[in-house]
C-alpha cells in the first residue's frame, strides 16, 4: 500500500471518455489514498480547424474548466494550450521539433497546475502517450516514470507512423513498464528489461452485488440456449465469419449481441438470421442485467496483430457472474486457462458451447466468481505498488 502521495496521469483518453477505461479505474483506485492529477489532451490545431469549419467556434478548453475536483484526493485537468497536429509529417528534424515543443507546452501547464495544488515528489503514469512521451520524464522529472501499456497500438496505421520507433523510445526512458498481459509486457521488454505484467482490474464487487438484484435482460428464451456477447461490435476486433459460422450451424440456439456495431456488422449476413438479436448501444448500469440473461458468455476475437496481446475486460465481467465463458484462445486468453473455454477453431467453439451448457454447475460458478474476485482494481493497483516500492528501495550491496 502507497498513502498520501501525488500521482500524475498522462494518457490517450480524456476523463469525460463515454465508455469505459482503465485508466480512469486506476486513478479512482489510487486517489482513495492518495492524490492524482489526471490530464486531458490538450485540443490541437487540426480539431481547432475543423470546429471552425463546422461553426463550433468555442475552444474546447472554454467548454469545460480547466481543473475539475472529482472527488476529495482525484483532480482533472483540462490544458488550455493548442497543440500542433504533426502525425502527417514524415519523419525528420520538422517533425521532431513541431513533436518536442507539443510536449513543452504539456508539461509546462501541467507543471503550474502541480505547483498550484502543491504535489511534491510525484510519479508520473503515462498511458501509452507515445509521441510526446519520450520527452516528459525529461521535461517534468518526476521521481518515478511508469509507462502502462494495455493494447498494441503500434500495428495501428494511425500510430505505427511515428509510434512505431517513439513508442520504443519512450519505454526506454521509463523506469520501469506496467502491461496488462504477458504479449505486451514481452513486447515491452525489448526495449526495457525491467517491464511487468500486473493483470487488470474490473469492478467485481459491484457487478456480483448488482447481479444479485437484476432481473435478466432478455426474457424471449422460446425454450432455447442463450450466447451472448456484451461490448463493441467491431470487425477490426471480432470474428465475423465465426459468428456467421455458429449461428447457421445452431438454428436452435438464441445468440445477443449487445453493443453498438460497426459499418461491416451493419452489412453482415447475421442480420438476416432469425436466431440473432442485437440490442444496439446498452447503458453501462444495465450490464448485469444483460450478462445474467445469458446460459453461455462468449469473446469471439479475431485474431491479429491488434487482437492478440489485448487483456479482454468483458471476460472478467462475465466470470463475476459466474457465467461460463467460451473464448478464441490467443496468449493473452491462457491468464484464464482454467476458467474459460479456449477454442482454437469454429468446431471448437460450437462443441465448447455445447460442453459449456452441458456441464455448467453451482461449483462452476462459485470458483468462476472467486477467480474473478482476485481481479479487482484494488488488486491490480496493489501489485503496481509493489512495483513502486521495489523501485525507491535502494538495493544493499
Amino acid at each position: 500500500m502507497i498513502k498520501k502521495r501525488d500521482f500524475i496521469f498522462v494518457g490517450l483518453q480524456d476523463w469525460d471518455i463515454e465508455i469505459g477505461s482503465n485508466f480512469k479505474n486506476l486513478a479512482y483506485e489510487i486517489s482513495k489514498e492518495n492524490r492524482v492529477l489526471y490530464v486531458n489532451l490538450p485540443e490541437n490545431t487540426k480539431t481547432r480547424m475543423l470546429n471552425v469549419f463546422n461553426g463550433l467556434k468555442k475552444k474546447t478548453a472554454e467548454k469545460r474548466p480547466e481543473l475539475c475536483q472529482v472527488n476529495e484526493n482525484l483532480f482533472v485537468y483540462s490544458p488550455s494550450v493548442l497543440n500542433f497536429s504533426v502525425n502527417w509529417l514524415e519523419k525528420g528534424t520538422v517533425y521532431n521539433k513541431l513533436n518536442r515543443k507539443n510536449a513543452h507546452a504539456l508539461s509546462t501547464g501541467i507543471l503550474e497546475m502541480a505547483e498550484k495544488l502543491q504535489f511534491k515528489n510525484y510519479f508520473l503514469l503515462n498511458d501509452s502517450l507515445m509521441f510526446v512521451g519520450k520527452y516528459l520524464k525529461e521535461m517534468l522529472e518526476p521521481e518515478l516514470y511508469l509507462y502502462y501499456i494495455r493494447d498494441y497500438l503500434v500495428k495501428q496505421p494511425y500510430f505505427n507512423k511515428h509510434g512505431s520507433y517513439l513508442e520504443p523510445e519512450t519505454i526506454r526512458s521509463a523506469d520501469f513498464v506496467i502491461a496488462n498481459s504477458d504479449y505486451l509486457a514481452n513486447y515491452a521488454r525489448k526495449f526495457n528489461p525491467r517491464s511487468f505484467m500486473v493483470g487488470q482490474g474490473c469492478e467485481v464487487e459491484s457487478l456480483i452485488s448488482e447481479g444479485s438484484k437484476v432481473e435478466p435482460a432478455w426474457s424471449q428464451k422460446k425454450g432455447m440456449p442463450v450466447v451472448g456477447y456484451v461490448g463493441s461490435l467491431n470487425a477490426n476486433r471480432l470474428d465475423i465469419p465465426l459468428l456467421e459460422y455458429i449461428t447457421e450451424k445452431r438454428p436452435d440456439w438464441q445468440f445477443v449481441l449487445v453493443g453498438p456495431e460497426d459499418e461491416r456488422f451493419q452489412k453482415s449476413a447475421l442480420h438476416s438470421r432469425p436466431n440473432v438479436a442485437f440490442t444496439g448501444l446498452q447503458p453501462v448500469a444495465d450490464l448485469a442485467s444483460w450478462i445474467k440473461s445469458f446460459d453461455v458468455c462468449m469473446n469471439p476475437q479475431l485474431v491479429n496483430e491488434n487482437t492478440i496481446g489485448n487483456y479482454p475486460r468483458k471476460i472478467d465481467e462475465y466470470l463475476a457472474l459466474g457465467k461460463p465463458v467460451v473464448a478464441t484462445a490467443t496468449l493473452a486468453m491462457e491468464y484464464f486457462k482454467g476458467y474459460v473455454y479456449l477454442s482454437e477453431s469454429k468446431e471448437d467453439f460450437i462443441s465448447h458451447i455445447e460442453i459449456a451448457l452441458a456441464e455448467d454447475q453451482e461449483i462452476l460458478q462459485k470458483s468462476r466468481i472467486a477467480y474473478a474476485k482476485t481481479h479487482s482494481w484494488h488488486n491490480n493497483v496493489e501489485a503496481i505498488y509493489g512495483l513502486i516500492h521495489s523501485h525507491l528501495t535502494p538495493v544493499s550491496s
